[in-house]
């Protein structure tokens, strides 16, 4: 079956479903020099809606870098990323320089199509040694992005992803990146992160070094209404009639998730029993269903044995998973005092398992994992 959904990468333009509000909202702010801050949990499109407003800066003529510290694993490669991305702005092959300046130093430096780049960027030649100071290269790659925008005559903007991790590799650099950042005039920054709850720590805790730093953004669900629109028109493009009413038992199965709503959407395609009719039946919704079960149990294997030492958490996705809602009710966890099970739901939400929904009540981010705890319980998948 030819794939019909595009997923798995992030998407622009007509592509990217209602987030044009966000988008236009972000542009505005990071033009009038005010950073903000994206939080949502996994595949739930920031890079989408990151990479939409850089887009859209760059056609107003100003300039932009993107460094993901997911793919990075040292303050080093963080701060030759924003090297990189800052000098994607000019017109030159950064990428190729970089790499022939780390594999062979001495050719690079006899090489005459690129003098004029390390001649006007001397510090960059730092990067060539083993024994630099990582700290310090992170300093002079941030004072490069100032400088560069400076020279330019115009604003960068500047989006950090998976900011958290900086967290998690050195907690005391974040002071040294707030006073470094507060100073800068020509740069503005996206920050975005995919654990919600540790992000608004950084942010809004008076006791982090980011606090009041930013304009937090959090990305909900897609809308019902406007999700209907877009699964009726793709099926339509690929061949097939989808009612309005089927179009809103996927929504519901999905939970409106942005991307875990096209791998169903694809499954149902897949299983649809091709008899002559085109539209889209509930029992190639119920099928499909199946399909998408399994073509996630994969991950959702990897979750659940993540918490192999953390029984009271698994105790409470169960619990979630079975219909339960109020955590804190005295029927929920019998002898358990509150706190342990407080610290569980907040360790889950960092994780990435739960949203809040209201006040002791929480659903699941990613829309199969009740099923796939019931059917775990049952013993259907082994």
């Amino acid at each position: 079956m030819e794939q019909i959904f595009s997923y798995g990468k992030p998407v622009t333009g007509k592509d990217l479903i209602d987030r044009e509000s966000i988008v236009e909202d972000i542009v505005r702010d990071v033009k009038g020099g005010q950073s903000v801050i994206l939080a949502a949990p996994r595949r739930f499109g920031k890079s989408s809606v990151i990479l939409e407003s850089l887009t859209r800066l760059k056609k107003e003529k100003i300039m932009t870098g993107f460094v993901d510290l997911f793919e990075k694993t040292s303050i080093r490669e963080f701060a030759e990323g924003i090297v990189e991305t800052v000098l994607e702005n000019k017109e030159t092959k950064i990428k190729k320089i970089f790499k022939i300046m780390k594999s062979n130093f001495q050719a690079f430096l006899q090489m005459a199509e690129f003098k004029h780049v390390w001649k006007e960027h001397e510090f960059i030649l730092n990067f060539s040694r083993k024994d630099a100071d990582e700290n310090a290269l992170l300093e002079e790659a941030l004072n490069f992005a100032e400088k560069f925008a400076s020279a330019k005559k115009t604003h960068l903007v500047l989006a950090i992803d998976e900011f958290g991790e900086l967290k998690n590799w050195n907690g005391k650099l974040l002071k040294k990146l707030r006073a470094k950042f507060q100073m800068q005039k020509m740069v503005t920054y996206i920050f975005s992160g995919s654990q919600e709850s540790l992000m608004r720590e950084l942010f809004t805790d008076k006791a982090q070094a980011f606090y009041g730093f930013g304009k937090i953004v959090e990305l909900d669900p897609l809308p019902e209404d406007d999700l209907i629109k877009y699964l009726i028109n793709v099926f339509q493009k690929g061949g097939f009639l989808l009612s309005k009413e089927n179009a809103h038992r996927i929504c519901k199965l999905s939970q409106c998730h942005p991307h875990y709503v096209k791998v169903l959407a694809q499954c149902i395609a897949n299983q649809h029993n091709d008899n002559g009719e085109k539209e889209i039946s509930g029992d190639d919704i119920k099928n499909g269903s199946e399909l998408a079960l399994i073509q996630v149990k994969g991950e959702l294997d990897r979750d659940w044995e993540s918490l192999s030492k953390a029984m009271l958490q698994k105790r409470v996705l169960k619990f979630i998973a079975l219909g339960g809602t109020n955590l804190y009710s005295k029927e929920a966890f019998s002898g358990i005092d509150k706190a342990r099970i407080y610290l569980s739901v907040s360790e889950l939400q960092k994780k990435g398992f739960l949203r809040k929904i209201k006040k002791g009540e929480f659903d699941f981010i990613n829309p199969f994992f009740r099923s796939y705890i019931l059917m775990f319980s049952k013993g259907i998948f082994v």
